[in-house]
């Protein structure tokens, strides 16, 4: 039998799925089919099985509501909500025809047309006759629904606009029926109150907008059963190794589910293996299909493009996205906007204003003296007149009274339609960049918080906080957060976040990066996500370049965030660690990325939990995050100690390398900057050396300092990349050309240049522990930034941070002229046409910045204008301690500046109205970066805040990009038609070339950094480990079950290497086990004869219990804190040791492997000797600490120590000056202040 239910509670495709399951299940069910759209259920089954009652019942035990349709066929069911539509689409276009003919009868002699002859005369009542028969079957035929509705609100109290309606198109109707009556009797007078023709318009266009808004509705409908079948039905899954196809609603969270190209994402879920692009343009709208790695995201409905991947099931049914945003589009549908909430308000307001005005005017005309049918007239008049007329002036009302509700809070109205449909959606907001905006942005509620008092105000953090501890979530509260911190910015500093400045906040508080113009307010715009973050108690880190805008900004915004009730700590370099933990716990932390990562890798060294200074990595905001996590990403943060001697062998590369011509000897390539030897340069190092294979994997270390001695000599440039200072080498920050103190080339480079240039060759230390800022930062819970320019880079943002580039408009329009480039054909010509047009604006006062990318560059312009006599300032490496200074004072009248193109990052450029009306400040490059981006920071300096500018980048043939991407044939040919030295030109096609260059030159150095990340992962997974053991130790109160699993595994390893290649245990292999056992594990010896008899494979636990008893006895007696902390001192200390030798050699393993020759690709090698390498450590702690435990003796005194103290190597020019500070004589039976807890005499007083 097939029988229709009617179903109530759905909200998505997986309560269909649900509810599909749970009739599927029943006896005798054949077919289930739920229809999400109509709300029912078909279902196939045999009677004699089941009833329908237990069907029912069924799918009531899921939560959702059911009742019998009766046995109509599947056709007539599903036509019935087309042959309704189209019943209503008749009825309105007959009682059209209606209408027409009524107006027709009733107006059509008095404007001229031909008419019936009994109906031609004036006042006939036949005319009058037919028009109410006309009306009156139109009036309960297309209207009945409006007038019942009206009347059931009326009788119910609650009218509104249906109840405006019915009142005066009813009214109308029966007093047209009293004037019938009156004109029968021979009264004319009252055909004048004849409103036939007004019921009928009323009634008629009220009914055709329901129509339409049902044609809108038809079309949600539509969108949302498009939406439902975006996910397929079914999908392979892996269970056990054994893959299987299933169907979606048997797929559980956690399930790993496996696509290949072509297939729909069945589940929202996060890859866990391969690689694909997955087109997402149904729920992003962006045709490009998006690169998904490891741990990236994918939705269900999108399509597998190109690749084959598993992923992990993590949203299913309601919560997938899919579910989600089908419920959204239902809600909008159904939602009324606040206008007309207000609208239909106002109308329950008329109907008793208006009746009671008629019943007084009744009332008056019959106190005045008139007949009982005048006064009668006249009520009904006004009902009639009052109440359509009602319709038109709600609206207005409502739209009146919006704008003053909007105006008291603040807020102008520029365009009074918007509130119309204003918070009337719960939007789904989909930009060209496949970001997707997912949630309810509602303007439901306005926050006036202007009125609130400073304590009041402050009050509001606590509630903050007391709602995210009672269940609500971050999103919840955002709102309210963010303006409680615009309205203390205003109170604090003076200063209010623009609307703009507010978008910047979202996008930040979403995890992504706020890409605002120079100007435009970053500082402050972090103020309101590192509040609302930071109400979670959980840290916010605001992490900038140094220490100089750390401090500034921490003091200038902390203000506001003290306001408010919040701690703001400053992470000093010179901080003492108790200072320092002082500083993390703070609920907002401002810090460098230098001092953040150092302050990592030295809690992951220290040997006390009490002596860690960081609490998680809960959310971080990054300053300038495009310099710290693409400019610096391939910095590795290094703590090295101890030293390796290696002095001799670099002058020994060095004069080695001396001696080679390019193409002689050694090959250099332009693009790259790569240096290698050629065959006659490897020939001549072995015979130098005398080695008879330079690339034998035990010269690997000598072609490590070759290969530095010529990076050294034929890629690194004096003035261009380090500056001699002082018989040190000091490195150029290539980006923003400031000097680096302190800072060395890794691996080996530092000590080659200085053997290079014949400075003092500083020992070479050892590597202790390490991180790079890629994966120091993606540990982050959340990870956000801000800059001026990052969109050039954010594929690469995307791919390794997840995190998308949000363009934000500018708070004015930019007015600034960017001109096209200005090509020349040589050097010499370019720089005299720049001193010529900074010579010209100079002369009428117009600032000038020149924007350089070299040293020496910056030095020929400056004695070029010294002898125009042009007064300037020059910023480069040489000269950047008084950077901040300089660029301060590059925006006023006649000043000249020569500065690094990115110099001075932080520090505004602010201009006058006298510099404004001289066109503003006049940026000039002297060449293109290899970086668009530079090149947008550079021009960024001018034409802040709608401020006047002028930019302008003058290239020539001989610059080092064009040069690298080969412009020869171009300048060849211009060359043939005059183009000479002073000559310039502007062609669009050329400087299309240089931006294609510049992005081939971004793809390189994102695939270098894509690869480094692809290798430092592989010890990055071990780091993980070794620190997550080392923190498992710290926390422990006893690792006594830990020691004893590791005297475990070291027994099951001993016995296991002694297996093969027999298969088993033979005497000799018995032998050699029991002199280890009885050497290293066990004080009462064992002969041979005691472990022959035991049965193969029990051996390992025979030997643990032996050594776990002696272990045992050897602690009686001994105070568990003492035997604690002889357990945690030893494992730590051999951890340590051998976690450090082990960074050497992945090092060591990582420069080797590409020398060899592999079929395979290098970082596939390197993942499985890596891997190896890791086994053979973990085997090897395991072993010391059996071997350690076992034979040292339990001393009550024994402390714990750090193998190597070590050194951070870190860029002084990002510290700040420590302040002389008082100290203070600690007596010896004092806490010591070192935070240990012991006496002073007992620990730093020893």
């Amino acid at each position: 039998m097939e029988k229709k239910f009617n179903i109530t509670g759905m909200s998505c495709a997986a309560c269909s799925a649900h509810i599909e399951k749970s009739v599927g299940k029943l006896s005798g069910i054949k077919s289930v089919n739920v229809n999400l759209l109509q709300n029912s259920m078909t279902v196939v089954y045999d009677e004699n099985v089941l009833s329908s009652a237990e069907i029912i019942e069924a799918v009531k035990s899921g939560g959702y509501g059911a009742e019998e349709c009766g046995e109509k066929t599947k056709a007539a069911e599903e036509s019935a909500v087309e042959k309704e539509e189209a019943s209503v689409k008749k009825r309105l276009i007959v009682s059209a025809v209606f209408l027409v003919v009524l107006m027709y009868i009733s107006m059509g002699h008095m404007i001229g047309l031909p008419t019936l002859s009994f109906l031609s005369a004036e006042h006939n009542p036949i005319n009058y006759a037919v028009s109410l028969l006309i009306l009156t079957i139109a009036f309960f035929w297309y209207g009945y629904d409006i007038l019942k509705n009206g009347y059931k609100n009326l009788i119910h109290k609650i009218p509104n606009m249906d109840t405006l309606v019915t009142i005066g198109v009813v009214s109308s109707f029966i007093y047209s029926l009293y004037s019938m009556y009156m004109i029968i009797k021979g009264n004319m007078h009252y055909t004048m109150n004849l409103y036939f023709e007004s019921a009928a318009i009323v009634i008629y266009f009220v009914k055709l907008g329901r129509y339409i808004d049902g044609i809108s509705k038809d079309k949600t409908k539509d969108a949302i059963k498009k939406l439902v079948e975006i996910t397929p039905n079914k999908a392979i899954i892996e269970v056990n190794g054994i893959q299987k196809e299933v169907t979606l609603d048997e797929i559980k969270k956690g399930y790993i589910v496996i696509s290949k190209a072509g297939d729909k994402i069945a589940v929202d879920g996060e890859i866990i293996e391969g690689k694909t692009h997955v087109d997402e343009s149904f729920i992003t709208g962006e045709s490009k299909p998006v690169t998904k790695n490891i741990g990236d995201k994918v939705i269900a409905g999108s399509l597998n493009y190109d690749g084959f991947i598993k992923y992990r099931a993590e949203k299913i049914g309601k919560e997938s996205t899919v579910s989600e945003i089908v419920k959204l589009v239902i809600e909008a549908s159904n939602t009324k906007a606040p206008i007309a909430k207000i609208a239909d308000k106002i109308s329950g307001y008329f109907v008793p204003v208006v009746i009671i005005i008629a019943i007084i005017s009744f009332v008056m005309y019959l106190l005045l003296g008139y007949d009982f049918g005048t006064a009668l007239s006249t009520f009904v008049t006004i009902l009639v007149v009052a109440c359509p007329c009602s319709l038109g002036l709600a609206t207005p009302l409502a739209i009146v009274i919006s704008e003053g509700i909007c105006a008291s809070n603040g807020i102008l109205v520029k365009k009074s339609e918007i509130l119309e449909n204003a918070s009337k959606i719960n939007t789904v907001v989909f930009d060209k960049t496949g970001t997707l905006t997912y949630g309810k942005l509602r303007i439901s509620q306005i926050y006036n918080y202007s009125k609130l008092s400073d304590k009041e105000l402050k009050a509001k953090t606590e509630e903050f906080i007391n709602r995210l501890g009672n269940g609500e979530t971050l999103d919840d509260i955002k709102v309210e957060a963010f303006a409680v911190v615009r309205e203390a910015a205003y109170r604090v500093i003076g200063e209010k976040p623009y609307y703009v400045q507010i978008l910047g906040g979202l996008a930040i508080h979403e995890g992504n990066i706020a890409e605002m113009k120079t100007g435009e307010g970053k500082t402050l715009t972090s103020t309101m996500p590192a509040y609302l973050n930071a109400l979670s108690k959980k840290g916010v880190h605001i992490i900038t370049v140094n220490e100089y805008l750390a401090e500034r900004d921490a003091n200038w915004m902390g203000n506001i965030y003290r306001f408010l009730g919040l701690t703001v700590g400053i992470n000093y370099r010179e901080l003492t660690p108790k200072e320092k933990k002082e500083a993390y716990s703070c609920d907002i932390t401002y810090t460098t990325n230098n001092e953040l990562g150092f302050d990592y890798l030295r809690d992951n060294m220290v040997v006390r939990a009490q002596d860690r200074v960081q609490r998680g990595l809960n959310f971080a905001i990054v300053d300038e995050v495009d310099s710290v996590l693409i400019d610096e990403a391939r910095t590795p943060l290094i703590i090295s100690g101890g030293h390796m001697d290696s002095a001799n062998l670099y002058i020994q590369a060095d004069k080695f390398a001396k001696k080679l011509k390019e193409n002689d000897g050694y090959l250099y390539d332009e693009k790259t900057k790569a240096v290698t030897l050629d065959e006659k340069g490897i020939a001549l190092a072995e015979k130098t050396f005398g080695v008879s294979n330079l690339y034998d994997i035990n010269n690997t270390s000598l072609v490590h300092y070759i290969n530095q001695a010529l990076r050294a000599n034929y890629a690194m440039k004096n003035d261009i990349d380090y500056v001699v200072k002082d018989g040190e080498i000091l490195i150029v920050d290539q980006f923003t050309g400031r000097l680096m103190p302190g800072r060395a080339f890794s691996d080996g480079l530092h000590q080659a240049i200085e053997a290079k240039e014949g400075v003092k060759i500083n020992q070479e230390m050892k590597t202790l522990a390490t991180i790079t800022f890629q994966n120091l930062f993606r540990m982050y819970n959340k990870l956000s930034g801000m800059t001026g320019t990052a969109k050039t880079e954010e594929e690469e943002f995307r791919e390794i941070y997840n995190m998308y580039v949000i363009q934000i408009p500018t708070n004015k329009p930019i007015i600034r002229e960017d001109f096209s480039d200005l090509i020349f054909a040589t050097k010499k010509g370019k720089y005299k046409a720049i001193v010529q047009e900074i010579k010209e604006r100079h002369a009428k006062g117009q600032p000038v910045l020149v924007g350089t990318i070299a040293v020496e560059t910056s030095e020929l312009l400056s004695s070029m204008l010294k002898k125009e006599h042009i007064p300037h300032e020059v910023l480069n490496a040489k000269n950047h301690a008084r950077e901040a200074e300089i660029i301060a004072h590059a925006g006023e009248k006649g000043a000249v500046t020569i500065a690094t193109n990115m110099a001075g990052r932080g520090t505004d450029i602010k201009i006058d109205d006298e510099v404004k009306a001289l066109g503003g400040l006049c940026v000039i490059g002297t060449e293109r970066h290899e970086s668009r981006r530079i090149d947008n920071q550079l021009r960024g300096r001018s034409g802040r805040q709608g401020d006047p500018g002028f930019t302008q980048f003058c290239v020539s043939f001989e610059d080092e990009l064009m040069v690298r991407f080969g412009a020869d044939r171009t300048k060849a040919l211009l060359a043939r038609v005059g183009f000479s030295d002073d000559a310039s030109i502007r062609m669009k096609p050329l400087t299309k070339s240089i931006e294609a260059a510049q992005k081939r030159v971004e793809g390189d150095n994102f695939d270098i950094r894509k690869n480094l990340l692809q290798y430092d992962n592989v010890v990055n997974q071990q780091r993980e480990y070794i620190y997550e053991k080392r923190n498992e130790i710290l926390d422990s109160e006893s690792i006594h079950e830990t020691t004893l699993e590791t005297f475990r595994n070291y027994i099951n390893s001993l016995v296991s290497s002694h297996i093969m290649p027999e298969g088993k245990l033979t005497e000799n292999d018995l032998s050699e086990i029991l002199e280890v056992v009885n050497e290293h594990l066990l004080n009462k010896k064992l002969e041979l004869k005691d472990i022959k008899g035991v049965p193969e494979g029990e051996l390992e636990e025979y030997l643990f219990n032996l050594v776990s008893i002696e272990y045992e006895n050897k602690l009686k007696g001994i105070p568990e804190e003492v035997r604690n902390e002889f357990e945690k001192a030893i494992t730590l200390r051999v951890i340590d040791t051998h976690w450090m030798n082990h960074i050497s050699t992945m090092d060591h393993l990582r420069e080797g492997i590409r020398l060899r020759a592999y079929t395979d690709n290098p970082l596939r090698a390197y993942t499985a000797e890596g891997f190896e390498l890791y086994e053979e450590m973990l085997n090897a702690i395991d072993k010391e600490v059996t071997f350690y435990l076992l034979k040292a003796e339990i001393r009550q005194n024994i402390e714990r120590k750090q193998v190597v103290k070590g050194q951070a190597v870190e860029d002084k020019a990002k510290t700040k000056k420590a302040e002389p500070k008082k100290s203070t004589k600690v007596g010896r039976n004092e806490p010591c202040p070192c935070g240990s807890g012991r006496k002073y005499k007992q620990c730093c007083g020893k």
